[in-house]
């Protein structure tokens, strides 16, 4: 009886929405409504609604006769108002609303107890209503937009919330009501205007990625050398940072690390005490010289140094045996050494505008290699050829 009941609620939401079906060609591959069950002997244990891409002006009233919903998918829409009917939807685990005209939601928002993803993206929403912090499974809240959110008021209730992105608003500071989110892993506040980081944000322990690339701010802040499990942390781009505290060191768990396009000019060895580190990412900088113990970091698999100040190969790099993507491209080295061929799991070299005279001999050994950067270089075409010949598996750019 339950499955008849259910089965007739599916129908009829199709014969509902059969109107919408004509919008077609939308530009990006999508031709249809997408209306799936999970299942497909139509047990309607998981309704999906994909209303994306088709210029809708306004939810359909029939969206709201759909209570076994439980994705809503309303991407790249006109749509400039949710009406309070949305709080009937109270299966709805996911709601994605990227790329609208809505400026507010509805009080009855707050009545969707199971929700689990909320995507307010790129719409002109200022602030929540106030029963935002009645969403208690909420563990995803993407607010990324391009106006300027007057208020986080409420989402400091959002008990569960595991994913924050606020980046490309024009906040000046971490809103206070972030610091009360203490079981929050991943944290965005790329393209802002934030100039410091305040001690409390040591109080997000469970934090494992921080994103403050594109800020103001003017120094590397040591209190997120205080997050014993963050793994990815990023701080490049129009932030003026010139050196990495010691601290560093305290971040044990840390896989990624990018600290690109800062004015960084000294890299200290407690950077090398990192065991973790999978990723360094330190391109366009000031960067004269690496710690000599920048081999004791055995799990490095990409090191991108491209467009810094180095003068000579850094010898520490050969005992990085893990690294499978390497650039120092457009620095002062003119020498590569031969034992490179050391670097047996290479598949990514970063070469370009280096001056070298002649292919690195040890270069021919890399049979992992497949891309290779050679451009702006004197190399003759000779030895790039017999190279080829020996390497077909090998794309050789830049020349």
């Amino acid at each position: 009886m339950v499955f008849e009941i259910k089965f007739l609620i599916y129908l009829l939401s199709i014969v509902l929405i059969t109107p919408y079906l004509s919008y077609s060609n939308n530009g990006h591959g999508k031709e249809r409504i997408l209306i799936q069950s999970s299942d497909t002997s139509l047990k309607s244990d998981s309704l999906i609604l994909d209303l994306s891409f088709i210029d809708l002006a306004e939810v359909p009233d029939s969206v709201f006769k759909m209570i076994h919903l439980e994705e809503l998918h309303l991407t790249k829409n006109q749509i400039s108002l949710i009406p309070s009917e949305i709080g009937l939807l109270q299966n709805l685990r996911t709601l994605r609303l990227y790329s609208n005209k809505i400026e507010f939601l509805p009080e009855e928002i707050g009545y969707l107890n199971k929700l689990e993803t909320l995507d307010l993206s790129w719409n002109p929403i200022k602030r929540l209503p106030k029963t935002i912090g009645n969403l208690k499974r909420l563990k995803i809240l993407a607010w990324n937009a391009d106006s300027n959110i007057e208020s986080f008021e409420g989402i400091q209730h959002l008990d569960s919330l595991e994913t924050l992105q606020v980046a490309y608003n024009l906040l000046e500071e971490i809103p206070k009501e972030v610091f009360e989110l203490d079981r929050l892993i991943v944290l965005d506040l790329s393209m802002n205007r934030i100039e410091d980081i305040p001690e409390e944000i040591t109080n997000l322990s469970m934090l494992e990625v921080l994103r403050l690339t594109n800020n103001r701010l003017t120094k590397f802040p040591k209190s997120i050398c205080e997050l014993p499990n963050l793994k990815e942390f990023s701080i490049s781009a129009r932030n003026q940072v010139y050196e990495i505290p010691r601290e560093i060191k305290n971040l044990s768990s840390l896989l990624n690390l990018e600290v690109s396009s800062t004015g960084l000019k000294v890299i200290p060895s407690e950077i090398c005490d990192l065991s973790k580190l999978e990723r360094l990412y330190l391109s366009s900088n000031e960067i004269e010289s690496l710690p000599e113990e920048i081999g004791k970091l055995k799990n490095l698999k990409e090191l991108n140094l491209f467009n810094n100040k180095l003068n000579a190969f850094p010898s520490g790099i050969i005992e990085l045996t893990k690294l499978e993507i390497l650039d120092i491209g457009s620095n002062t080295i003119d020498n590569i050494p031969d034992n490179i061929s050391e670097l047996k799991n290479l598949r990514i070299l970063g070469l370009r505008n280096l001056g070298l005279e002649n292919l690195p001999l040890g270069i021919h050994e890399l049979r992992g290699l497949q891309r290779l950067d050679l451009g702006g270089n004197n190399i003759p075409l000779d030895q790039v050829t017999v190279f080829k010949e020996n390497n077909p598996q090998c794309r050789v750019i830049g020349l």
